[in-house]
């Protein structure tokens, strides 16, 4: 598929707008317009906040909203934060401080499981059927924030995951886990969730101001990075962060199958 960039920005002095801004202007802008719909779709794991590693750092998400404003697009924040209780994405959003963030900015927040839902198949071993918010296939546009982290059962978790599992709402999210009993398993059903849904996620920026190393994606380290990083392709961003903390991103089974796959650069 050819190369693709991958912008890294230092966060200074908590200057995070401007390391958004600047980020996301190096990959090529958000490329929005008056009256389109942005749909934001961060890692709200659960209530531990950004600064101890869990969850996407709600300024980054709120400099995402405030550009997309800036251009006149309508923003919508959303997520499903993987619990079969009742509003419990809701209570992420607001534990977690980007319910606030994100209204300050003039965005909106939803919970996944909320929305209408739409049926779609995976090519698979075994075939799957997976249910998104309708939300993802309509928006004018969709920009992942996941963030850098590790994994205990995939080793990382990313751009990859963060579309692949964290858009997928009801009970399929725990059909993927029994189907996918091991790493090299888990991994591959990841990424073909990913290659079905991603049509319209067309920017990625990952949260790497506070990182998580250990075992990720809850109860690890926190690690202080300082960074933003951005692409317009999930696998080169995948692939650059690994390449930073340290990992090859070969042995990464989301990363070496979804490069046989031809999902990023060759």
């Amino acid at each position: 598929m050819g190369s693709f960039q991958v912008a890294i920005v230092r966060v200074e002095r908590s200057e995070v707008f401007s390391a958004v801004r600047r980020a996301v202007n190096l990959v090529g802008d958000l490329q929005l317009g008056e009256g389109d719909l942005l749909l934001i779709k961060p890692n709200m794991l659960n209530t531990r906040t950004a600064l101890e590693g869990v969850t996407s750092d709600p300024r980054i998400v709120a400099s995402l909203v405030k550009l997309a404003r800036e251009r006149g697009a309508r923003v919508v924040v959303g997520d499903s934060s993987g619990s079969s209780t009742p509003l419990r994405t809701r209570e992420v959003f607001k534990a977690t401080g980007m319910e606030e963030a994100v209204r300050n900015a003039g965005g909106e927040v939803v919970d996944f499981d909320s929305q209408q839902p739409v049926l779609v198949e995976v090519a698979s071993n075994p075939p799957l059927r997976v249910v998104v918010p309708r939300l993802l296939m309509e928006a004018s546009m969709v920009v992942n924030v996941p963030k850098l982290k590790t994994h205990v059962q995939t080793i990382y978790t990313g751009a990859i995951k963060n579309i692949a599992m964290g858009c997928i709402i009801g009970q399929t999210k725990l059909l993927v886990h029994r189907l996918g009993g091991s790493c090299k398993d888990l991994s591959r059903l990841i990424v073909d969730i990913y290659a079905a849904i991603s049509s319209n996620v067309k920017l990625h920026v990952m949260d790497a101001i506070v990182g998580m190393e250990g075992n990720g994606p809850n109860v690890g380290n926190p690690v202080e990075l300082n960074l933003v990083l951005a692409s317009r392709n999930a696998l080169a961003l995948d692939i650059a962060a690994t390449l930073l903390v340290g990992f090859d991103p070969e042995e990464i089974p989301t990363i070496s199958y979804a490069m046989q796959r031809g999902l990023g650069p060759s």
